[in-house]
């Protein structure tokens, strides 16, 4: 019954209930293999996943949060596979049980972070899973060795998730899967203009990391529009690219604020150490 109660999206009080009459239930699969934890994180019926039951199922068998279900998924894996990933109980998961964000059960396994890529997870879900577990953006899938970005065109992401997946790891863009497709050549993959523009940008300056010019020309055009993000993609790859050029006045103290809030403690040396008469003009 409780399996079923958990398709059904039952109440907490019922699934409470259930329970505490036969506490065992929790560890019981159904018919199709599955743990009353994987159904309950499952996104039936575009009804959102409830973080009271995930809660009393995980408090009566904590390690429930590590079997893997029928398709080889975690709860955490499955949880990602929603457009409505729901953050609270993916937070929740990744505070109480950390271990969890990069478990994968065999090596045939995808990470939590392919799942949110390839659902087009909101940018929280996606900011999240990188920041507790960064090295997941540099795993590829077992069978068609697609990394994160590869899923993200493929599913025509959001430009907000493909800049931060670009910002993190812009190496990517140029790494092909097994079929020799780069991620912005996969099946489906569309662009807005501005998405476009940028990753024509960030693929010339890949090839040519050597080019000085190339860099402080590419971080120049993305500082005038104020693609902040470009320009931190741009210092991330290339981090002594500022002493090739000069930026506007008016543009240094923005730039400087989201170089601080979003790059490497390496590229802020490098605009500080090669912009120092900034300091001079403070302290006048």
């Amino acid at each position: 019954p409780i399996h079923a109660a958990c398709r059904e999206r039952a109440s907490p009080k019922i699934i409470s209930l259930l329970l505490e009459t036969y506490p065992l239930s929790v560890q019981l699969e159904d018919s199709t293999s599955n743990l009353p934890i994987h159904i309950a994180c499952t996104d039936y019926h575009m009804e959102e996943v409830s973080l009271e039951v995930v809660s009393l199922l995980l408090e009566k068998w904590p390690d429930s949060v590590g079997k893997v279900s029928t398709m080889g998924q975690t709860p955490l894996s499955l949880l990602c596979r929603s457009e409505r990933a729901p953050m609270k109980v993916i937070s929740m998961l990744m505070k109480n049980f950390a271990h969890v964000i990069s478990y994968k059960p065999d090596p045939w396994s995808r990470n939590a972070l392919h799942e949110a890529c390839q659902a087009r997870a909101p940018k929280e879900v996606i900011s999240t899973l990188l920041k507790k577990w960064p090295r997941s953006i540099r795993e590829t899938t077992p069978w068609y060795k697609q990394s994160p970005l590869h899923l993200a065109c493929m599913s025509r992401a959001s430009d907000d998730v493909l800049r931060l997946l670009l910002r993190e790891y812009p190496f990517a863009l140029i790494e092909r899967d097994v079929k020799g497709h780069m991620p912005r050549e996969v099946e489906y993959a569309t662009f807005s203009p501005n998405m476009t523009e940028l990753l024509e940008c960030v693929s010339l300056l890949l090839y040519n990391q050597n080019d000085k010019v190339m860099a402080a020309d590419v971080l120049w055009y993305f500082s005038q529009k104020r693609w902040w993000d470009g320009v931190v993609i741009v210092l991330n790859i290339c981090p002594t690219v500022v002493q090739h050029m000069d930026i506007k006045d008016d543009i240094f103290p923005d730039l400087l604020y989201f170089i601080g809030c979003q790059s490497k403690l390496l590229v802020v040396w490098e605009v500080i150490k090669n912009n120092q008469e900034l300091f001079s003009f403070a302290a006048s």
